[in-house]
């Protein structure tokens, strides 16, 4: 019964707090856009994918530029890649009002990215991951160039560190 009422819902507020349970307030689904991107020679193809515990309609598309780009369940909370440039903390839209994407915010300029396979995704991508854990064997960092003195102090300490300089990195960051 809740599950129709979900499906035939279209994501206005529910005034009558008696119809099916549902509160005078607004329902709606949160998924954050992860970016990830992956190497070729002399440049980097950024893109995200979806991570969200909640199930996704077939038809969920993010709404970019006029373009709508759909959002494909890939394997547990993941979505198969999504094509999207490079994005500054934002919110997204989507062509179901009910869902409201974010991408992934940076802690202080600074992003950490793992191999996919750590997930169980492509061990091509580098995908950003909240933390830094013991078991990560390779690691890129991508953060404002302002901490670029930082990263280097790092590697003075026994870091073995290495700047990659391909295109595709945004303005204003190193990896």
């Amino acid at each position: 019964m809740l599950r129709n009422a979900l499906e035939s819902w279209d994501g206005s507020r529910t005034t009558d707090p008696n119809a099916m349970g549902i509160h005078a307030q607004e329902r709606l689904f949160r998924g954050v856009l992860v970016p990830q991107f992956q190497e070729s020679i002399g440049s980097i193809s950024w893109s995200y994918r979806l991570r969200t515990r909640q199930d996704t309609p077939e038809d969920l598309a993010i709404v970019f530029n006029g373009e709508s780009i759909p959002i494909i369940r890939y394997r547990e909370e993941w979505s198969k890649k999504v094509h999207l440039p490079y994005l500054d903390e934002r919110d997204l839209t989507c062509n179901d009002p009910r869902w409201k994407l974010r991408t992934e915010q940076l802690s202080n300029g600074t992003a950490l990215f793992i191999r996919g396979s750590h997930y169980g995704l492509g061990n091509e991508y580098w995908i950003a991951t909240p933390c830094l854990e013991r078991h990560f064997t390779e690691l890129n960092v991508l953060c404002t160039a302002d901490k670029e003195n930082a990263l280097m102090q790092w590697h003075d300490r026994g870091a073995n560190l290495l700047k990659i300089d391909h295109d595709g990195i945004p303005e204003g960051q190193i990896l």
